[in-house]
């Protein structure tokens, strides 16, 4: 018994140390985003975070009405989206975000550089559905 537990300490010890310790610091963005995206990159972040807090906000304030757990629609009004779920709306910006369809938005974080996400009303997620590179940076 004691050997496995030193066993499980000396491999938690292991995998913490080339976690954290042992591997080179590499950029959060990874290696192939410019220099110049980086702040619109966590800007989007933080802003997708708090969007799918209000998701899951609104899923427990729900589930004690008997309502759907997650709101049918993100954004009431066109002008101020995520107004369904945030505090203080985002306001749609041709370098920034979009709403492209009821469920669908877009975030340009550069010329050129576009990501996709959609919502799904039914299980409350919020995903990046772009391509692997590219939804890698908002994650």
């Amino acid at each position: 018994m004691r050997l496995i537990l030193f066993a499980i300490v000396i491999f938690a010890a292991y995998s913490a140390y080339n976690q954290f310790i042992a591997k080179p610091e590499e950029s959060t963005l990874g290696p192939s985003i410019e220099p110049e995206y980086e702040t619109a990159i966590y800007q989007a972040r933080s802003q997708l975070e708090a969007i799918r807090s209000g998701i899951s906000r609104d899923a427990k304030r729900n589930s004690f009405s008997g309502r759907a757990p997650y709101p049918d629609h993100l954004t009431k009004d066109s002008e101020h989206l995520f107004d369904n779920v945030l505090i203080t709306p985002i306001l749609p910006n041709k370098n920034g975000w979009q709403q492209s369809s009821p469920h669908t938005y877009t975030y340009t974080y550069g010329p050129g550089q576009v990501a996709e996400f959609t919502y799904n009303p039914q299980s409350g997620e919020f995903p990046c559905v772009s391509d692997y590179t590219v939804c890698q940076f908002f994650e």
